[in-house]
């Protein structure tokens, strides 16, 4: 995800700051600094120079702490590029139709009250077209409001992995030995 090879990480675990893009780095070295006092981190950035930085990963980790001091660092890292894209184009397309719309029915409500001040034989009809007009005006408002809160949550579970990495730590023996494979 990161285009950077595993061993060149292990050699300087920083050297993955490289792959991440210039204006995100803050943000992620404020979150390995937040790790390291003992707070866990969720943040989302962008990774790859191989792909001019159009990779999104979502970072969720937390530290292990044992008598008082972090030890290590326990998280996972997801490619979430196909999630950030739909976005994007459900942005798009609903400022675009938003925009068509509130103008389309602008000059409908307009034309409706122009009949509705000069002719009363189409009075109430004209009342009827601009309160389905402004009815139509109301359920964009709401529909934009219903997209605002859809995304502004992270399809994340909502687990404690504080607890679980604990409770692994615990089961686990202090030294473990790597597997060999053969």
């Amino acid at each position: 995800m990161y285009g950077l090879p595993a061993d060149a990480v292990e050699r300087t675990p920083t050297a993955f700051l490289e792959a991440i893009a210039p204006e995100d780095r803050d943000r992620v070295r404020d979150g390995m600094a937040r790790l390291s006092a003992g707070s866990p981190v969720d943040m989302e950035y962008r990774v790859n120079p191989s792909t001019d930085y159009g990779t999104w990963v979502w970072v969720r980790a937390v530290p292990v702490v044992e008598d008082g001091e972090v030890v290590r660092i326990a998280g996972f890292t997801r490619d979430i590029t196909d999630r950030r894209r739909r976005e994007r184009h459900l942005f798009v397309m609903d400022t675009l139709l938003r925009h068509n719309l509130r103008n389309d029915l602008n000059v409908v409500l307009g034309r409706a009250e122009q009949i509705a001040e000069s002719a009363t034989e189409f009075a109430e009809e004209a009342e009827i077209i601009e309160g389905k007009s402004r009815s139509l005006l109301d359920t964009a408002d709401k529909q934009r409001a219903i997209l605002d809160v859809l995304g502004s949550h992270h399809p994340h579970h909502h687990a404690d992995p504080v607890s679980a990495v604990r409770r692994r730590v615990r089961r686990s023996p202090t030294a473990t030995p790597r597997p060999r494979w053969t």
